[in-house]
């Protein structure tokens, strides 16, 4: 598979798309400030537009409070930061978003990729393992660049040998080295959450519910309560 050479999200772009969406829906959401991605998951040092930061990647929890559902999530964009206000620690009535479709906030070409991710990769994924969903971020954050990590607009950092963080890293490249699709139709259906006008600097997630591929199993550890959702999201952590 070719990958797309997309220099970042451009959410300028997506929220243009959204505004011919249709009618969205407003949900309050909820983030576990305890979760793997914002503050125990595996820390990495990585060049973004060429300047030198520091990202957690993994796995956090969402809860949908207007539904009284969750599902995990990943980040969106690498570039934008997760809204304080929607942490369960600082606002535990969380923040409203708007459920939007997700061929309206990414390209077509990002789309596919990430869709062929998902189906190929996710019913697989520990979503309680730090190495795991942190592959499994890094893949999404490459696909939504130029799909290598040594290259483009994001560029790791050479992480310690044998550690957790190379084996992440190894693990991404990998998925992003064989992406395929292995399925007739969709596996998941995928949707955006985002926080639009409100604060469009804020991170948006990626939900992906069951789709019409028949049936798969749900990710590793994830509890029957989380219904096999996902989605993406991250908090931005500078050294």
């Amino acid at each position: 598979m070719k990958f797309p050479k997309i220099k970042g999200l451009v959410l300028a772009v997506g929220f243009a798309g959204m505004a011919l969406a249709g009618v969205a829906q407003a949900d309050m959401l909820s983030t576990d400030a305890n979760s793997l991605g914002v503050s125990t998951g595996l820390n990495f040092g990585v060049q973004v537009d060429g300047n030198a930061e520091s990202r957690d990647a993994g796995s956090f929890n969402v809860a949908n409070l207007t539904k009284g559902t969750s599902f995990a999530a990943f980040c969106a964009d690498i570039r934008t930061n997760i809204s304080v206000q929607a942490l369960d620690l600082v606002n535990p009535l969380g923040i409203e978003y708007d459920n939007v479709s997700a061929a309206s906030f990414l390209t077509a070409a990002q789309l596919t990729d990430i869709q062929a991710l998902y189906d190929q990769r996710y019913a697989s994924v520990n979503l309680t393992d730090k190495v795991e969903t942190a592959a499994f971020q890094i893949s999404l954050w490459e696909l939504l660049d130029d799909g290598n990590l040594s290259g483009g607009s994001v560029m790791w950092d050479t992480a310690a040998v044998g550690s957790d963080n190379e084996l992440a890293l190894n693990t991404a490249a990998d998925w992003l080295a064989n992406l395929s699709d292995p399925t007739a139709t969709d596996t998941y259906d995928l949707s955006v959450w985002t926080r639009g006008t409100r604060d469009p600097g804020s991170q948006p997630y990626i939900q992906a519910d069951r789709g019409t591929g028949g049936t798969v199993p749900e990710p590793g550890t994830l509890l029957l309560g989380l219904a096999g959702l996902a989605g993406l999201g991250l908090m931005r952590r500078k050294s």
